[in-house]
């Protein structure tokens, strides 16, 4: 980050006008060692799964991250992306566009995304027990279909949806009290907890490109699938 700052190199931006900000987890193959950390990664490796983020057309690298090979991408994600987001704005002031796998794909996510400014955000859909089939028939049946080229039809379908993120706020005091049964002062720690709840309208979309569903920004989710036969 230092060298980034002080060189003042240069940040491409794509066409949209978006600095792309892209994190991933990849694979480093430790198998036959016997290091601290090197589990089951999620290829069948054994070994690290590190997580990086890059910058830019350029892809300067902001952080790496390196983690047991055993660990699912999103544990920990959140303050990972929180500190790659703060970094990234001190080095641009434009628009940021964060681009994230599938394993990323959770709410808290996206709550995240919505925390920071000027921040839209892609991530790619994670179908877990949804019909990929059924959606797929959907989309093509309600949504726009169009044929780029001979033999590829694309289809595209938004579809709004809400959910609710609970956030929970905890606040304590204490108090001392002159004297106790013993004679000497005693402090008295009682806490008091309130909740609150976030509602946040997701809107959802579909398309037949080659890569999985995303979430896109303002909470849309662009789902994408295979030309139905």
């Amino acid at each position: 980050m230092e060298f980034l700052e002080k060189a003042d190199v240069a940040i491409t931006p794509l066409s949209t006008g978006h600095v792309a900000l892209d994190c991933d987890v990849f694979a480093m193959d430790n198998s036959n060692t016997k290091k601290e950390g090197v589990s089951r990664i999620y290829n069948g490796e054994d070994g690290y799964a590190p997580i990086g983020a890059y910058l830019g057309n350029e892809g300067w690298c902001l952080e790496l991250e390196l983690r047991e090979g055993k660990q699912h991408s999103q544990c920990g994600f959140i303050p990972f992306l929180n500190r790659i987001l703060k970094k990234a704005r001190s080095l641009t002031s434009k628009k940021l566009l964060v681009r994230l796998d599938s394993a990323h794909d959770a709410l808290e996510t996206r709550v995240a995304c919505k925390g920071h400014e000027k921040v839209s955000f892609i991530i790619k859909w994670n179908p877990r027990k949804e019909d990929q089939k059924q959606w797929a028939k959907r989309i093509f049946e309600e949504g726009t279909v169009t044929e780029p080229r001979t033999g590829k039809r694309v289809g595209l379908l938004t579809v709004y949806f809400q959910q609710v993120y609970e956030i929970a706020r905890a606040s304590s005091f204490s108090s001392l009290r002159s004297s106790s049964k013993d004679g000497g002062p005693r402090w008295i720690f009682p806490t008091k907890r309130s909740f609150g709840s976030m509602r946040i309208m997701e809107r959802a979309s579909s398309s037949t490109a080659r890569s999985n569903p995303t979430w896109t920004s303002r909470g849309s989710h662009r789902a994408s699938s295979q030309p139905m036969p």
